[in-house]
Parts: C-alpha cells; sequence; structure tokens
C-alpha cells in the first residue's frame, strides 16, 4: 500500500486509472488533505483535485461539488472525534460507517442532492444539519 504521500501525488499527477479510484480513495484523499491544511482548505483541495482528475479521465461531468464537499465535513467531524486515530486504516476501524456511500442522505433529500444545482455548488442540507 503506497503512503499517504505517495497516494496524494500519484492522484493530483492522475496517474490512477479512473476505475481504480472510489470512494475509500476520496475518503483518503480527504483525510490526508485535511491533515495538511486543514478542513476549510481540504474541501478547496478535495474540489481542485478531483476536478481536474475528472477532466483528465473525460468525466468530468460527473463532478458534485456539494457531495465532495459533504465527504469532507463528515470525515473531518470523524477526525475531530476519533484523535486516537494515527493513520486513515485507524479512521476507518474506529468509524466503519463512513464507508456507507449512503451517509449523506441522513442530511440531504435524494432530490436536494441529486440536483444539477448541488453538483454545480454547495448546496446546505435539506434534511439534518451537520454538527459543529
Amino acid at each position: 500500500m503506497p503512503t499517504d504521500e505517495q497516494f496524494r501525488r500519484s492522484f493530483e499527477r492522475c496517474e490512477i486509472p479512473n476505475d481504480a479510484f472510489h470512494h475509500r480513495d476520496h475518503l483518503r484523499l480527504a483525510w490526508i488533505y485535511i491533515l495538511e491544511s486543514g478542513p476549510e482548505t481540504a474541501a478547496i483541495r478535495v474540489g481542485q483535485s478531483i476536478r481536474r482528475y475528472a477532466e483528465h479521465n473525460g468525466v468530468g461531468r460527473r463532478y458534485h461539488e456539494t457531495l465532495s464537499r459533504v465527504w469532507v465535513r463528515i470525515l473531518g467531524l470523524a477526525i475531530a472525534e476519533t484523535p486516537e486515530a494515527a493513520s486513515f486504516e485507524d479512521l476507518l476501524a474506529a468509524r466503519p460507517h463512513l464507508l456507507d456511500k449512503t451517509l449523506p442522505l441522513k442530511h440531504y433529500s435524494p432530490a436536494h442532492l441529486w440536483s444539477d444545482a448541488a453538483c454545480e455548488a454547495w448546496l446546505e442540507p435539506d434534511v439534518r444539519a451537520f454538527p459543529g
């Protein structure tokens, strides 16, 4: 398994094949960026990196701004609540619910989350606000 630094560099250089970048990898990228620059800057960095990666792979229209930011927010909360997690794997072991891709639907209705507006820009939750 590559180190976090190796993984980040490979992703940013678009060296990871599109069919090999999954939900867990999205979370790992967010983990790395949050640790490097804090949640607010990480949300921007994740968006920029994933947009560039999607465009490189010819799937730029699949980028979803709200969903990307939601996962940075969820992961940031999990990191704050799990200070003993020394690695991404430690965090997942302590917070396995992070692997549930439907987690954002606790905060968003499907119609709101999958709207064109949510794909293009950040939308606040319409079901339940995020803590903190």
